[in-house]
């Protein structure tokens, strides 16, 4: 693998993804199971993220993020308990929270900082790394 200094990238536009799989002889199921691999893969990504900025945040935050779970192929689970919005959100009455952090794309401690960073940065390493498993385990 080329060091970062040296990563380049190829766009490649797959708009005619029958005729591209097709052209690999897979079928789009073969395809949409590949997809649903990515997404149970991403949702997992998201939930550790989640839980290490929960465990640094600390207290309320760190009990809140053992109801973090994964459900269907491409969502997270949070909340169900008293304390769970304040515990992401924080809070300006209930001292036991951080201070409020408010809704805008930049809210939250642990659960939305997870998906932006995952949307950010980690989805192309995710993606990448499903694509070559799938090309190792049926071209290779």
């Amino acid at each position: 693998m080329p060091s970062p200094g040296n990563t380049s990238y190829a766009h490649i536009d797959y708009s005619d993804v029958k005729a591209f799989a097709r052209d690999i002889a897979r079928t789009p199921a073969d395809i949409a199971r590949a997809e649903n691999r990515f997404y149970a893969a991403s949702v997992s990504a998201v939930i550790g993220i989640a839980k290490t900025e929960a465990a640094a945040v600390g207290g309320v935050a760190a009990k809140a993020s053992a109801d973090l779970k994964p459900i269907g192929i491409n969502t997270v689970l949070y909340g169900g308990k008293g304390y769970s919005k304040g515990a992401e959100f924080g809070s300006y009455q209930y001292k036991q929270f951080k201070m409020w952090r408010g809704n805008a794309d930049d809210a939250g401690y642990f659960l939305w900082p997870a998906l932006r960073q995952f949307r950010d940065k980690d989805f192309r390493t995710e993606w990448d790394r499903s694509v070559w498993n799938v090309i190792q385990r049926d071209f290779l």
